[in-house]
């Protein structure tokens, strides 16, 4: 990723905004006219869950997350790279099972494992990474959730994240929260 594309941000929308969207309230500083515009058509035209098609300096896209959860919507903050997948979805899959059987042939469980299925109805995350879950009867009946192995494919790379990176998102998020209280409510 090229070093203007890392520092330039979109926001991916998950749910609309349920309040009053206008230009006045989206082009206070330091938000300029050109972004509220860009943001009111986007909602027009294409209604979340998506990309609004803005890139901007990180700061300025918390700005933009805060006000628009301030009005209902919920979403994440990205890195523009993540518009459009460049990584398959059969390119996933196959991420996902090399990582699964490898992290199976160091896992001392006696659990076993179904074929690894793709979840389609997960929102948190989507736009960052293709999603994989394989069940594993044995952790279910012990009570464990989601009771299996997840794995989370990046998108534009194809690496599985790792727990930490997962983490870091984690914060990510808490930090909306912690900055916009509410937001999850919605």
């Amino acid at each position: 990723m090229s070093d203007s594309a890392a520092s330039q941000f979109d926001l991916f929308l998950v749910h609309e905004p349920k309040g009053v969207l206008n230009i006045e309230s989206l082009s206070v500083p330091p938000l300029s006219s050109d972004v509220a515009q860009t943001v009111l058509r986007h909602l027009s035209l294409m209604p979340p869950p998506g990309v609004l098609e803005v890139a901007l300096p990180k700061r300025l896209a918390w700005e933009l997350m805060g006000r628009l959860s301030a009005i209902g919507a919920t979403g994440d903050i990205l890195e523009v790279a993540y518009r459009t997948s460049r990584i398959s979805i059969e390119e996933a899959r196959s991420a996902a099972e090399q990582a699964l059987m490898n992290w199976l042939a160091t896992e001392k469980s006696a659990n076993t494992y179904e074929p690894l299925q793709h979840l389609t109805s997960l929102t948190h995350g989507k736009a960052r990474w293709w999603t994989f879950f394989a069940r594993s009867p044995e952790a279910q009946e012990q009570g464990y959730i989601p009771g299996g192995a997840m794995l989370y494919v990046d998108k534009v790379d194809g690496h599985v994240w790792t727990n930490e990176e997962l983490n870091l998102i984690g914060f990510e998020w808490d930090r909306l929260v912690y900055l916009f209280p509410g937001w999850r409510e919605r």
